[in-house]
């Protein structure tokens, strides 16, 4: 019997060395693991910031005209122009669902990536927090799968959408498109009338120069939107 104990304690520590190289390998490979993640997804990042700012100089170039940029957007444009909520089939493929809670005080913003952007989504945030509304984005959060699938999650849940469609960004145009689809209160922004090339009411478009403009705009949206409910 104490044989047998002895034995199992020397195979005990003999087998400890072991195990701490074990225990360390692990805890390598998982530092390097959580390491290549991060790496990979600001690879991710970086690689879209830098296509869509190339595709948003692309498009300048396509759509300088009415007639051109009509062309282009022929699909996008014809969205826009239809209010019925999104199918069923649609949204569980992405795993979304058409009655999920709205979070109270939200709005989503669909704004380009390229950095040039940054200041307006700061303007608009600043005037919606007037009201103790809070913004998010699409790049706010990291997403390690379908970037769409968030960012349509994300307008189901908020109570307003707002499109900065300044630079004719593809993207901004076609989540447009879904939020009309999802039946959304949406307000568009540019900073430039040239961005408007398309027939849309001139009460859902804030053409703006100064953070005071956009303030002012947003307010006089939203209080109409609001009563227009209450109404």
């Amino acid at each position: 019997m104490i044989d047998s104990y002895e034995i199992l304690v020397t195979s005990f520590i003999t087998s400890i060395p072991i195990i701490a190289v074990a225990l360390i390998f692990y805890f390598l490979f998982k530092n390097a693991f959580h390491s290549y993640i991060k790496m990979k997804s600001y690879e991710s990042d970086k690689y879209r910031l830098d296509l869509e700012s190339e595709i948003y100089k692309l498009n300048k170039k396509i759509s300088s005209t009415e007639e051109r940029f009509n062309s282009a957007n022929k699909l996008i444009i014809e969205g826009n122009t239809k209010s019925s909520i999104a199918g069923t089939d649609f949204l569980e493929r992405i795993g979304a669902d058409k009655n999920m809670s709205i979070k109270d005080k939200s709005v989503f913003v669909l704004t380009p990536l390229n950095p040039d952007f940054n200041e307006d989504f700061e303007w608009v945030e600043n005037a919606f927090r007037k009201h103790k509304y809070v913004c998010s984005k699409g790049n706010d959060v990291k997403v390690q799968s379908n970037l769409l699938s968030h960012i349509i999650k994300e307008m189901l849940a908020s109570k307003f959408v707002v499109a900065n469609i300044g630079g004719r960004n593809p993207n901004v145009f076609y989540e447009l498109g879904i939020a009309h689809a999802l039946g959304k209160d949406v307000i568009l922004i540019s900073r430039s009338v040239d961005d408007i090339t398309f027939d849309l009411s001139s009460s859902q478009i804030i053409i703006f120069n100064t953070e005071e403009q956009l303030s002012s705009s947003i307010d006089e949206w939203l209080v109409s939107t609001l009563e227009s409910k209450i109404s």
